[in-house]
């Protein structure tokens, strides 16, 4: 049968001489008669020395492109002559049966192709530039193996790596960069995408999750979203939203957004940059407006629907509470989620409810009632002021009708900090009489009703007028209802502070010194709740006991009914 390859007998071949000039180990380059030594395997190179056919591999070696190496060191005038065989084609058309090539190549030009299939389907050819395997049949093309690489062209470097049963791997400058596993992929290095992408899962588990394995003090990881990159932003762009969608159960179900939340550009200009972020949630089928951060304001329902606005701390539910309607119009509570009025405030222990306090600055501190309050400054605006005055340390109830007051200035009532009260100006009382508290010589063991009847001094304590009693010694009436009451002890026991002979405080540090013969321990009972202390009336109207001895200077006023007269104590 036609032989294709490389044989002496059948191959093309050049003859090259070359006369030594002495100690030449290798032959190359221009031969003295034949030109440049070219050959394309050195399988297919025969070469003798003066006649004596030399052996390959042991006489010499063709392992250096064109060249004859590995000689015994040359005469001079040695004559080398050299033989190269070229490759040829014995033969065109078909070929019936197996073909084999052993120990050779084949060779094809330039978009010469090897052409596959009954239709010539799969062609495998190199052009000037490419290299190409083109598979134009209806079917796959399929390449069956264990594993599949594909190297650089120095085999030096993996392109990719497809494992059977295993991994697919993809490298770029020979470094893993993709890498199927069993329960996804891997990469290695960041990734960019040109459209929309989808994660779909069949559980509970996280579909994104970012981690930062930097340890140093830097915020990661980190989430960017980038409008229109390099481009110049323009006022009202909106940058970026976090939609939550999900369906309802109408009869075709209809996708939701039930919350989202968005950034917006308000201001692009350069140096006065304004943003806006605001979440928006489903509310009675419609998007409303719950948070809305703008670069003026902060407000919460900005769309004015009907619901309530609470902070709860850890051992209040509804430590601020903002009611959303019901006819409340916003009403505010403090520890109350059912605010009665613009504010309450709701206390239910020992401890106080509000404080104002100036910290330490000495300038007017006030809360101010008004009639139209306006600037401050409106005419007829009737300005009340309550607050303490930081000069004086004093509570100050101050008014003025066409400014703001001032506590200092403008005061009409005076708390001192230690205890006394001015007003300016005159007071009323449903009462009429003055009265002070003693106590009863008798200690009023049966704890007697004494309304009505007139008392005499027994020592510095009191007791019950008798007929025997000299008009001059009665000193007033057990009063019902006195208009002033005084050395009444009302709040703690009258020897818990250190007084001076005349009753002034004795003050330590500027404050009250305690006495020490009070005892914190003992609870004290005010002498308002204790039979032994009575409220004599001694100036002014009061009403006695038909019968009862009256003192030498009063005078009866009228009868109130069949027992008891009105009198003027003087």
């Amino acid at each position: 049968m036609p032989y294709l390859g490389k044989t002496p007998s059948q191959a093309t071949r050049q003859r090259y001489y070359k006369t030594a000039s002495g100690g030449e180990t290798s032959i190359s380059g221009t031969m003295t008669t034949g030109g440049t030594l070219t050959f394309n395997d050195g399988e297919f190179v025969d070469v003798s020395v003066n006649g004596v056919a030399l052996v390959a591999g042991t006489d010499y070696n063709t392992n250096t492109a064109n060249t004859i190496a590995g000689l015994s060191a040359l005469s001079a005038n040695d004559q080398v002559e050299i033989i190269v065989y070229d490759t040829f084609s014995v033969f065109g058309g078909n070929v019936d049966g197996d073909f084999n090539i052993n120990n050779g190549n084949l060779s094809l030009g330039d978009s010469d192709k090897i052409r596959l299939g009954a239709s010539q389907d799969l062609l495998i050819y190199h052009d000037s530039l490419n290299s190409y395997i083109q598979d134009t049949g209806t079917g796959n093309l399929r390449v069956d193996a264990s594993q599949i690489q594909f190297r650089n062209a120095g085999g030096t470097e993996n392109l990719a790596l497809f494992t059977g049963q295993g991994a697919v791997n993809l490298f770029h400058d020979n470094t893993s960069r993709l890498l199927t596993t069993s329960s996804g992929v891997d990469i290695t290095g960041g990734f960019t995408a040109t459209d929309g992408s989808t994660i779909t899962t069949a559980d509970n588990n996280a579909q994104l999750t970012l981690t930062s394995t930097d340890t140093d003090a830097n915020s990661g990881p980190r989430l960017d979203f980038i409008r229109n990159p390099s481009q110049a932003g323009a006022d009202n762009d909106f940058l970026s939203a976090i939609l939550h969608r999900g369906y309802n159960d109408a009869g075709t179900p209809e996708l939701i957004t039930y919350a989202e939340a968005n950034v917006q550009i308000i201001d692009a200009s350069d140096g006065s940059e304004d943003a806006r972020f605001y979440i928006n949630t489903m509310v009675a089928g419609s998007g409303r407006s719950r948070l809305n951060i703008l670069p003026s304001e902060t407000v919460f329902n900005d769309d004015s629907v009907d619901v309530d606005f609470r902070v709860e701390s850890d051992a209040k539910t509804a430590a601020f509470f903002v009611e959303g309607g019901g006819g409340t119009d916003g009403f505010i509570g403090l520890n109350t989620s059912t605010p009665q009025k613009m504010l309450h405030l709701v206390k239910n222990d020992s401890d106080g409810i509000m404080i104002f306090d100036a910290d330490g600055n000495t300038t007017d501190h006030q809360i101010v009632f008004a009639k139209d309050y306006g600037t401050g400054g409106t005419s007829g605006g009737n300005y009340f002021g309550v607050g303490i005055d930081g000069s004086e340390n004093d509570f100050i109830i101050a008014f003025d009708a066409n400014s703001q007051a001032s506590l200092a200035a403008d005061k009409i009532l005076s708390l001192t900090h230690d205890g006394n009260l001015a007003v300016d100006g005159s007071s009323s009382t449903g009462g009429a009489d003055y009265a002070e508290y003693f106590e009863w010589s008798d200690g009023n063991s049966s704890s007697e009703d004494r309304r009505g009847y007139s008392v005499v001094l027994d020592g510095n304590k009191v007791r019950k007028a008798t007929a025997d009693d000299a008009a001059t010694s009665i000193i007033g009436v057990v009063s019902a209802t006195p208009a002033y009451i005084g050395d009444s002890a009302w709040k703690d026991w009258q020897g818990k502070y250190e007084k001076d002979d005349y009753g002034n405080y004795v003050l330590e540090d500027g404050e009250r010194k305690v006495s020490s013969n009070f005892d914190d321990t003992k609870v004290y009972v005010p002498r308002q709740e204790r039979k032994e202390w009575g409220v004599i009336g001694l100036m002014g109207k009061l009403r006695i006991r038909k019968g009862q001895p009256t003192g030498d200077r009063w005078l009866k006023l009228r009868d109130i009914s069949d027992s008891v007269e009105e009198w003027l104590v003087r």
